[in-house]
C-alpha cells in the first residue's frame, strides 16, 4: 500500500509533503468554490497525483476537511503554548496575535474563507463537519480563558470564557471584513484598540 502512494506522489516528494500539498490545495478549493462544488479529482489533478492517492491519504473527502481543521487546532495549540513562555501579562497575548501571529494569519486568506464558505453552506453540511468547526472554536476560546485565568486577568474561568468569546468575536469580525473589504480594512489597528478596550 505505501509503494502505491508513493508511486502516485511526484518525484522527489515524501508521503508527508504530497499530504500537505493536497492539504494547501483543497483549502484552496474549498475557499474559492466551496466544499460541496470541489471534487477530489479536481484537488488531484492541481498537486499532480491520482484522486486514489488523495483517498489513500484522506480516507474521504470529510476526512480531508477534518485533517484542514485538525492542522488548524495544531497550529493554534502550538501558537499558545510558544507564548506561555514569554507572556509576562494578560495584554500580552493580542499584543503578540497581532504583530506576529496575525501576519501568519492574514496569509491565510483562503482558510478563512472556507470556514466562511463552510458556514454559509452549513444547510448542506454535514453534523460532522459543523461539529468539527464547533470544536475549533471551542478550543481556541478554552485556550484563551485558561490564559486568562493563570495569568490572573480573571479570577475565575466563567468570567475568562466570556472575555475569550469577545476577543474572538472581534478577531473573526476584523478578518471576515479583510477578506471583503481589505484594501481598506487595517486588522492590526482594531485589534490593538481591542486590546485596551477588552484586555
Amino acid at each position: 500500500m505505501v509503494q502505491a502512494a508513493k508511486g502516485h506522489a511526484k518525484r522527489g516528494q515524501s508521503a508527508e509533503q504530497t499530504r500537505q500539498a493536497i492539504i494547501d490545495t483543497a483549502v484552496r478549493h474549498f475557499a474559492r468554490h466551496g466544499y460541496r462544488s470541489t471534487s477530489v479529482g479536481a484537488i488531484a489533478q492541481d498537486v499532480g497525483i491520482s484522486t486514489a492517492a488523495v483517498f489513500w491519504h484522506f480516507d474521504t473527502k470529510e476526512g480531508l476537511l477534518q485533517a484542514i481543521l485538525d492542522d488548524s487546532i495544531r497550529q493554534l495549540l502550538a501558537m499558545v503554548s510558544d507564548k506561555e513562555l514569554v507572556l509576562s501579562s494578560p495584554t500580552d497575548i493580542l499584543g503578540v496575535l497581532s504583530d506576529e501571529d496575525l501576519d501568519i494569519i492574514s496569509k491565510q486568506g483562503d482558510l478563512f474563507r472556507m470556514m466562511l464558505g463552510l458556514v454559509l453552506e452549513a444547510d448542506d453540511a454535514s453534523e460532522k463537519t459543523t461539529n468539527l468547526l464547533r470544536t475549533l472554536v471551542q478550543n481556541y476560546k478554552e485556550l484563551l480563558a485558561s490564559h486568562f485565568v493563570r495569568t490572573g486577568k480573571d479570577g475565575n474561568l466563567d468570567a475568562a470564557r466570556i472575555r475569550a468569546t469577545l476577543m474572538i468575536s472581534t478577531i473573526t469580525g476584523a478578518l471576515l471584513l479583510e477578506i471583503l473589504d481589505g484594501e481598506h480594512t487595517d486588522v492590526k489597528a482594531i485589534l490593538r484598540l481591542s486590546q485596551k478596550l477588552i484586555v
